[in-house]
């Protein structure tokens, strides 16, 4: 029984290593056929997976056609880098990258850092730090988009300091130049925040004001629950108050005039009717002053004429 057992293991490691064998040569047969024989020797195809970026003429945005040609580059071997780098290159561009050699060189990320230098125009490094000092969110920007130009800024503006060094002056300028009321009061309470936290922290500010703005703008007006304020006129002052004031006579007995009335709105007249003339009531329109109730008592006890 043992010696079975042993034969059996033998037969299973010269059939596992038969297998090996037979995928290394189909893996080297698959490597020749992709290659092509050129003078004499042999050079395999590489087929770069990344898209080529635009090629890069006097005046474009350097920064983001290096980053895009440095990830296309990458995908060719080695020797191969050169052409590639000059193939991404336009007219007065390319000639100047001829003339200063820089190609010849092993392509790293110097190489842009030469590039940049004499295929654009340095900025005043002074001109771009007040730029960076005076950066403040605008009114309506996105935290993302402030924090992207910050650090375009601090590039230009401390080329000599590392990545980490312009994040720490990218983070100071973001707790001076936020404008967001609610991120301002967040990041007060962490000072020593860093500037991704501060990204994850202001995604998620920005995504509840997102909602709640979708909510408002669902319900109907009846069920809003915000209303206007009572809108106020402009210089409006409440008029001053009414004074009475009595008509200037000389003789304080005056008595003034009756007025016109029917006989509807004397309270004689509607509640004794003929009967009030009786008790020397005036009809409308007539004196009921001193002398007249004289005259008429005067009148009615004069003697009468003979005929």
């Amino acid at each position: 029984m043992p010696k079975k057992s042993t034969s059996s293991e033998e037969e299973s490691e010269q059939s596992f290593s038969v297998l090996e064998s037979l995928g290394q040569a189909i893996t080297k047969i698959l490597t020749l056929l992709s290659s092509v024989v050129i003078g004499g020797s042999v050079r395999t195809r590489t087929t770069p997976s990344i898209p080529p970026p635009e090629k890069f003429c006097l005046g474009d945005n350097f920064r983001r056609w290096a980053a895009d040609a440095e990830d296309h580059i990458e995908a060719f071997p080695p020797n191969e880098r050169r052409r590639a780098l000059l193939s991404l290159l336009d007219g007065e561009a390319r000639d100047i990258a001829r003339d200063t050699r820089i190609p010849d060189e092993e392509i790293l990320a110097a190489t842009f850092v030469r590039l940049r230098h004499y295929l654009t125009e340095e900025p005043d490094i002074m001109t771009v730090r007040l730029q960076f000092r005076s950066r403040v969110q605008l009114p309506g920007e996105r935290f993302s988009e402030f924090v992207r130009q910050l650090r375009n800024l601090a590039r230009d503006a401390f080329p000599y300091l590392d990545l980490a060094a312009q994040e720490d002056k990218v983070r100071e300028q973001i707790t001076v130049g936020v404008r967001h009321q609610t991120l301002v009061k967040k990041f007060r309470k962490r000072p020593q925040i860093t500037v991704q936290e501060a990204l994850d922290i202001a995604r998620e500010v920005e995504q509840l004001e997102r909602l709640f703005h979708d909510q408002q703008i669902g319900l109907p007006q009846s069920i809003s629950t915000e209303q206007p304020p009572p809108q106020r006129r402009s210089n409006w002052s409440r008029p001053p108050p009414r004074v009475w004031v009595q008509p200037y006579h000389p003789n304080p007995n005056f008595r003034p005039p009756p007025r016109r009335t029917s006989h509807g709105d004397c309270v004689y007249c509607r509640r004794f009717g003929a009967k009030s003339r009786a008790f020397r009531h005036n009809r409308v329109g007539e004196s009921c002053g001193f002398l007249s109730r004289l005259c008429l008592q005067a009148r009615a006890f004069a003697p009468k004429r003979r005929q």
